[in-house]
Parts: C-alpha cells; structure tokens; sequence
C-alpha cells in the first residue's frame, strides 16, 4: 500500500513538471516574441511597396486675391486652367463682382418742342448723392437743398441761354469742374442737346428730379473693375496650381492664387520583419527647383503606430499644407528603396 501511494505521487510529480516546463517554454517563447516586437531587429533588407502616391492640392488661406483690377468686366465666374497633363479631381470654382462704370445720358428738350423748353430757377436732377441745379438768374440764390441724401450740389448758371445745347454745354462743364469721389465726369459734343455722364461705382439711377418733361434721363450699368471675389470651391486633388482668370470682356485683371499640397501614398511591408517606421526615410523633390529636399524620417509624419507588421500597409500624409509642388517620392529603409511619380 505504501509502495502504491509512493509511485503515485512520483508519477504525479513528474506530470506536474511536464506541464511547468511546456508552460515555461510558452512563456519564452511570448517573451521571446514581444522582445523582437518592441524591438525588432532588421536582420537584412526590407521588402516594401510604395503605392497610391499623390501630390494633391486645393485652395488655402486667402485663395484667391485680385493683385490688378483691370476694367471693363461684366461681374461673372472665375475661370479656372490648367495645363498640359495636369488635373485636379475638383476644380476650384468662384464668382466675382465689379465697381462698374455707370453711363447715363442727360437729353434737354427731348420733345425738340421749339420755343418750350423751360428751365425754372432752382429746378435740378440728379444722381448718386449729387443733385444739379440751375441758377436762372445769375445770382446764385434759389439752391433747392432737396436732401433726401442728395448732399452735393452743382450750380449750373444758365442765366441768359435759351437754347438747350448751351445748357448741355455749361451742364457738362460744371459737372466736369466738381469731379468728385467716386469720381464722374460729363461729355458733350458741340451743338448737342444732351450730355453723356460716366460715374464710377455703385451709383443710385439718376432721376430727373423735379424738372418734369424737359429733360429725359436714360441710364445703363457698365462693366468695370474686378471688385470683390467669393471662393464657392476650394477644389481638390489639383496636381498643380491653375491659374485664373475672369470672364472675357475685360482687360488688365490678373490674381493670385493660394494652394496647399499635401503628399499622400500607401506603404506595404511585403517582407516577414517588423520594420520600425522611424527607421523609414521619405524623399521628395521640388518642381520649381528640381531639388530633392533633405529626407525626413517617417515617423514625424506618421506617429500612429511605431512599426509596420509583415503584411501591414499604412496610409500616410506629409508634407501637409505646403506651397511645394512635388513631382516625385522615394523611400529608404535599410538598403531598400523604391520610388513613385506624384
């Protein structure tokens, strides 16, 4: 009996450090395993794939600013263009405004009914906060004062003339002598009955005020100047910076345009060794110099893991937000390298 309890126990013993040592085997082997992990160790050149590269910018910052204003312009659509073999996924779009020119014209007598066309003291017309009065007799008296924000007025003497072209005439002069800010300014041709007024900028229509029938005012917005531009896509995806333009009819604008690039692509660790990914070097090259830049480590770029696992492919961005159009992206780890177009 004692002998049977005996081997039992030996038997038992035995069987538990069977189980110990398996166990501590496992345990190693773990160990083992999280080492190489957080320490891995490049024994020889690194397999890796470099795939989806991409350099792709859109709109920043101020976007678009007018750097010369030009004239002439109905207020329209920025035209955006690109060059031979360069593309964007969206093109940027946006609109713009203009001060325009605004030209009305000033007909006396437009009825041509000889020996009727009467101008009373202190009659006046007028436009924008501009009010044109005549002074019938000479003595400056009679200024209508008409408010309603018509603040500055013209006095045209007209004392003694009674032929409607000699009106327009000292009309166009007085107009033209006052200028004012925004600027207009009159035309006249000898003998005419009517004078041409160009003011510059958003002008309230002209109104022939309390003058009745003897004058008649006809007024038509112009094109002007490139004014104020509203951004309604930044774009996206651009291989490089479009220039812009506005709609035909004008000349002399010309803008800025504003971009930031950002370098995307794909990285796959095809060997059986965990990579470090602050040992991965990036390269690119610039455009406009056709300098390849100092190479960054991965790693600055890419903090969202510390390694690439066999098999793994990560999805970076660098370069992020950068004026720099690049052309072409290399990688370098360990005596391996590969390369892509942008």
């Amino acid at each position: 009996m004692g002998a049977s309890v005996g081997i039992g126990a030996l038997i038992m013993g035995v069987t538990l450090l069977s189980i110990f040592a398996v166990a501590s085997t496992m345990l190693t082997n773990q160990i083992q395993v999280a080492i190489e992990v957080t320490e891995p160790k490049v024994s020889k050149q690194p397999e890796v794939t470099l795939s989806a590269a991409k350099d792709s910018g859109a709109l920043t910052g101020t976007k678009v600013t007018v750097t010369a204003t030009g004239e002439d312009y109905p207020a329209g659509t920025l035209v955006f263009t690109l060059g031979g073999g360069e593309s964007c996924d969206t093109l940027p779009a946006g609109t713009y405004t203009v001060e325009p020119d605004e030209l009305f014209t000033v007909e006396f007598n437009p009825d041509a009914n000889a020996g009727t066309f009467t101008i009373n003291d202190g009659e006046y017309w007028a436009f924008s906060d501009v009010y044109v009065w005549y002074d019938t007799n000479g003595d400056g008296l009679g200024d209508p004062t008409p408010g309603g924000g018509l603040i500055t007025p013209i006095l045209v003497n007209i004392n003694g003339m009674t032929l409607e072209s000699q009106v327009a005439d000292e009309t166009n002069t007085r107009i033209n002598s006052v200028g004012g800010s925004p600027p207009y300014s009159s035309s006249w041709n000898a003998a005419d009955t009517f004078i041409d007024v160009t003011f510059t900028g958003n002008m309230v229509d002209a109104t022939d005020g309390d003058i009745g029938p003897d004058i008649s005012i006809s007024t038509a917005i112009q094109a002007g100047a490139i004014d104020v531009i509203t951004i309604t896509d930044d774009g996206a995806g651009c291989t490089a910076v479009p220039s812009v333009d506005a709609q035909a009819g004008g000349t002399g604008a010309a803008f800025n345009v504003e971009m930031q690039f950002d370098v995307t692509f794909d990285l796959t660790n095809d060997g059986d060794a965990t990579l470090p990914i602050d040992e991965i070097f990036v390269s690119l090259d610039d455009e406009n110099t056709a300098a390849v830049e100092e190479p960054t480590v991965l790693s600055d770029s890419y903090s969202t893991s510390g390694y690439i696992f066999p098999g793994e492919t990560i999805s970076v961005t660098i370069d992020q937000n950068s004026g720099a159009v690049h052309t072409r992206i290399a990688i370098s780890s360990h005596g391996a390298s590969v390369g892509a177009a942008l």
